[in-house]
């Protein structure tokens, strides 16, 4: 009888038992902190009515307790608004009242800009308008061709009575004093390109000195405006806020103080006033903590049938372990005699040519396998050695199954690493089991290993030994690529003529 699936199910019973105990033990002492902070709230009735009463001269309302903290939250929020309000205009009071000592200095010095234009202008206006005259720059380059004009005369003087310059004939007293005409012309020009320049320059700082005063008019008439501006607004939100022109910020700040108060004396009294609920919340707490505990009780109860379950269902398992145990000890008393005729039959090692063996331990058995005075073959025998000792135990544990039909041992390689001296004890192992009556299925890799085996082992009738060679088809997989039956030997195969066996 197998209990470990019994024994696995009350176990996961008792730990879902127990996991539900501690969650409910920790709801439990939810709700007692529940219950011990609705309780630690609680307000005395004369306290919460003084607290509805000064609410309601706060919001103005005689709604009834339970409908009083809408108006409450709506006047909380005018008055926070108001607050932020009154707050802005302090902030804003000091530079108003610096803007309105600028004003008289700001409208001078507007004043003055406006007089230093009007005389610039008249200034300008004083020069007169500009006439077509030429300007200096013309009459200086007239004035320096003229001259340049009669030094050339002179450097060539008449041409043949004719003057170089016109072609008009004249004598010689006649073309210097044109020379000296052209000379005097010349200086005038020159008098009346430096008057003009002098004009230009004046008319030129006149307009300067214009454009500067405009540029100060405006730039004072801006600052003026702006300075006019922050009063003019500030004074248009001291009136929205009622506050009376011969009042100062100290009166502004005793108003902000006074508004805090009674915003954070609403606040505490809309606390006091919520603790109208916390005696439906007492109630509610105190049920869910009575469930909790009933929820509790059970699961205790069923937590304590699960560990008594589980203890049964360990008792019957250490019990199950242990006939299991015996079970096994009857079968390896079957099974490990065999295994060590098998061993010696097989010869896995020259030296150690018997095996030996123990059980050891109560609840859960192991078999431990020695030679040679508890040495264990694991360290000592090579691959071939071991795998033929593995071969002689599990024949042996199919041999002892007297009580099974399969007749059918299946040996997949057998011979893997063991050399061709065992190979033969191996052939002849299994020639044996055939004759008792044992069918034997072998696959091999070594061709000369399968002739071995369809030359020892008997076979009695045509057809009931067959030989099956595999080999890859023409696509390259796996098929039989030969089939033959495997004929018996003659009874007088090994019959001499003296009717005795031959050696």
């Amino acid at each position: 009888m197998d209990c470990s699936g019994i024994e696995a199910h009350d176990c996961g019973k008792a730990a879902i038992a127990q996991q539900e105990v501690t969650k409910l033990n920790a709801e439990v002492t939810v709700a007692s902190r529940r219950i011990d902070e609705v309780r630690a709230n609680l307000v005395a009735d004369n306290i919460v009515a003084e607290a509805i009463l000064r609410l309601r001269s706060f919001s103005k309302s005689e709604a009834p307790p339970d409908q009083l903290a809408g108006p409450v939250r709506e006047r909380i929020v005018s008055v926070v608004t108001e607050i932020d309000s009154m707050q802005d205009l302090s902030s804003r009071w000091l530079v108003a009242d610096q803007e309105r000592a600028r004003l008289p200095s700001l409208r001078q010095y507007r004043a003055a800009a406006a007089t230093e234009v009007t005389a610039a202008a008249a200034a300008l206006s004083d020069l007169g308008p500009r006439t077509d005259v030429m300007s200096s720059s013309g009459l200086a380059k007239q004035a320096r061709d003229l001259i340049d004009l009669a030094n050339l005369g002179r450097q060539l003087g008449l041409q043949g009575g004719h003057c170089p310059l016109c072609g008009t004939g004249q004598d010689h007293d006649h073309f210097l004093r044109g020379i000296a005409t052209a000379e005097n012309l010349a200086k005038r020009l020159d008098q009346e390109a430096a008057q003009e320049a002098e004009r230009e320059q004046t008319r030129r700082k006149a307009q300067a000195r214009l454009a500067s005063d405009q540029q100060t008019l405006e730039a004072t008439d801006m600052a003026y405006r702006a300075s006019e501006k922050v009063v003019e607004d500030f004074d248009s939100l001291r009136k929205e806020k009622g506050i009376a022109e011969n009042e100062t910020l100290e009166h502004v700040a005793k108003r902000i103080a006074q508004l805090r108060q009674d915003f954070e004396s609403a606040q505490r009294d809309l606390r006091v006033l919520e603790t109208l609920r916390l005696g439906n919340d007492l109630e509610r707490a105190q049920r869910e903590e009575a469930h909790a505990k009933e929820r509790l009780a059970l699961a205790q109860e069923r937590a304590g049938r699960a560990r008594k379950a589980e203890a049964v269902a360990q008792a019957l398992h250490d019990a199950a372990r242990r006939a299991a145990g015996e079970t096994l000890d009857r079968r390896l008393d079957r099974v490990l005699p065999l295994m060590s005729e098998l061993y010696r039959r097989l010869r896995p090692h020259p030296v150690w040519r018997d095996i030996e063996y123990s059980i050891r331990g109560d609840v859960r058995r192991f078999l431990k396998l020695q030679v040679g005075g508890e040495l264990n073959p694991q360290f000592l025998f090579s691959s071939g050695q071991r795998r033929a000792t593995g071969l002689a135990f599990l024949l042996s544990v199919n041999l002892s199954l007297a009580w099974s039909r399969w007749r059918t041992i299946m040996l997949d390689d057998p011979v893997q690493h063991v050399d061709d001296f065992r190979t033969v004890h191996l052939a002849e192992l299994a020639a044996q089991l055939v004759t008792e009556g044992r069918q034997i299925v072998c696959a091999v890799e070594d061709a000369a290993l399968a002739d071995l085996l369809c030359r020892r082992l008997p076979v009695k009738a045509l057809g009931a030994a067959k030989r099956i060679t595999l080999g890859p088809d023409s696509d390259g997989d796996l098929a039989i690529s030969a089939e033959r039956l495997l004929t018996p030997m003659s009874r007088h195969a090994l019959v001499g003529e003296s009717g005795l066996l031959s050696a």
